[in-house]
């Protein structure tokens, strides 16, 4: 059974031990590709690289709910062209907004989505 799914957002060293951030594109038997958003190395950066599995883990989610990475998301989603991804990020965001403005709590979501957990932490 593979531990990554197409989209993963991942994080590793590089065979030259360069730290990067980017999301897989497309999985082999012991190998992926990743688009590289983030890197120590500004030539691979906005690239598919080809990266063996063990290099790599994937990212915990719960900092992709900031609005400034949601807005990169959504950026990302029109760039690709992606509307599935553009309509939930931008739901996120307008979420995260009402919460920012008082106007809905983390409970109402949780409760219109059905969620019995917090996707998004508030102090």
């Amino acid at each position: 059974m593979n531990k990554f799914n197409v989209g993963d957002w991942v994080k590793g060293k590089s065979k030259e031990d360069e730290f990067f951030i980017g999301y897989i594109e497309q999985i082999n038997e012991s190998s992926v590709h990743v688009y590289i958003i983030q890197s120590d190395h500004s030539f691979i950066k906005n690239r598919t690289v080809k990266i063996a599995s063990n290099k790599i883990e994937v990212m915990e989610q719960t900092d992709l709910y900031f609005e400034g990475s949601l807005l990169n998301l959504i950026d990302i989603a029109l760039l690709e062209k992606n509307e599935e991804d553009f309509i939930k990020y931008s739901s996120q965001l307008k979420e995260l907004k009402m919460i920012h403005n008082n106007e809905i709590n983390i409970e109402e979501i949780n409760f219109i989505r059905r969620e019995g957990f917090s996707r998004i932490k508030q102090d």
